[in-house]
Formats: structure tokens, sequence, C-alpha cells
């Protein structure tokens, strides 16, 4: 936690929303593309979730956000991308 933040301002996090979409080619980006992909609930670290039904080969791009037990909304991180590839799942 930033020091100079007070310590009440912060909840103890509950869960991180995933957010994700499908690359479409030829479709021009926008916000409406992405969707909720699931919902994991915040646990020690290291943590990890498995998603399922890609398609082979294609490109997919994926955000999260983090809530607290107060239900208050950390901000989205950065976009990542990955091309699925069965073989390597």
């Amino acid at each position: 936690m930033p020091s100079n933040i007070p310590a009440n301002t912060y909840g103890r996090l509950f869960s991180f929303e995933i957010y994700g979409y499908q690359d479409q080619n030829q479709v021009p980006f926008s916000k409406k593309l992405w969707q909720k992909v699931g919902e994991v609930k915040a646990m020690d670290l290291p943590m990890a979730c498995t998603l399922t039904q890609l398609n082979d080969g294609r490109k997919y791009y994926f955000t999260m956000r983090a809530m607290d037990i107060f239900k208050r909304f950390g901000s989205f991180s950065d976009p990542v991308s990955i091309i699925f590839n069965k073989t390597m799942a």
C-alpha cells in the first residue's frame, strides 16, 4: 500500500473480474467488444485461473479489475493479448 494514502481507503480484496474478447480481424476495435468472462475469488499469491472455450489459433485480449470487500472496484489493468495454441494448453 502506498505510504501517502490512508490505510482506511483500502479494503481487503474479495475478487477479480476478468474481461476479454476474441480478435475479429476486420472489425474495428470498440469498447463494446469487451465481455465479462469470469470472476475469480481473491486468494493468497500465487493464484491462477483456467479459461475454457478458446479457439485454436485465435487472438484474444484480456483485462481485469479487483473488487474489495466493500464492492468497490479498482481500475482496469492494461490489456494483454495471447494467441491460443491448443497444443500448449
